[in-house]
């Protein structure tokens, strides 16, 4: 492009002038978009607002309810888990009463006062059969015919504690009754008696 063009392509550019109905409406829209980018401000600002006023309030609630539960006296509440809440629940008739309860084959029916004379009376009333062995063991052992049989029972009948020590030859008895339960005992040099689950030692006196 010459310079005289140039030149002259300058003058006219500088000679035009938009409208006054274009400016206007540049303006319009400028001021439009300007809006619009306010806008979107303000309304996160309320809105940010109103979830913090929520929040204030929500706490206030809680408060107030916290410090109206703790004014009050606590009422105490029942037991409701425990080993003792069960006493009264559980069915204690079939356990053996007094000082027998510990022994498997005992039952509240004997009227015996000595243990030895309860497993006597237990015999005589209920016994099915009666083993017997050289070792605490039973899966061989021989059973009992009725003299063996009625000297255990004169054994038994007439056995006293006794502080003295076993010694000699001890032989193994089992018991086993109609209702199921089995009485294990041992007789050592013919006159002392143990009874499985008594820790006492009891001796045969001579009448």
């Amino acid at each position: 492009m010459s310079d005289k063009i140039k030149s002259d392509y300058n003058k006219y550019a500088d000679k035009i002038n938009p409208s006054k109905e274009f400016t206007s409406r540049l303006k319009n829209t400028l001021n439009e978009e300007a809006g619009k980018k306010k806008k979107p401000k303000i309304r996160y600002i309320r809105q940010f607002a109103a979830a913090a006023a929520c929040l204030i309030v929500a706490i206030g609630a809680a408060l107030a309810v916290n410090l109206g539960s703790s004014s009050r006296k606590p009422v105490a509440e029942p037991a409701t888990s425990g080993v003792g809440n069960y006493a009264g629940e559980v069915n204690t008739s079939y356990l053996n009463p007094g000082k027998f309860e510990n022994i498997s084959w005992y039952d509240k029916n004997l009227a015996a006062d000595s243990l030895p004379l309860a497993l006597a009376e237990k015999i005589e009333d209920s016994l099915d059969y009666l083993s017997y062995n050289f070792e605490n063991k039973f899966v061989d052992a021989k059973n009992a015919d009725s003299e063996t049989l009625n000297g255990i029972k004169a054994l038994l009948t007439g056995a006293k504690e006794t502080d003295e020590r076993v010694s000699g030859e001890k032989v193994y008895y089992m018991a086993v009754f109609t209702d199921g339960t089995v009485a294990k005992f041992s007789v050592s040099d013919g006159i002392y008696i143990e009874i499985s689950g008594d820790e006492k030692i009891y001796k045969k006196i001579p009448n």
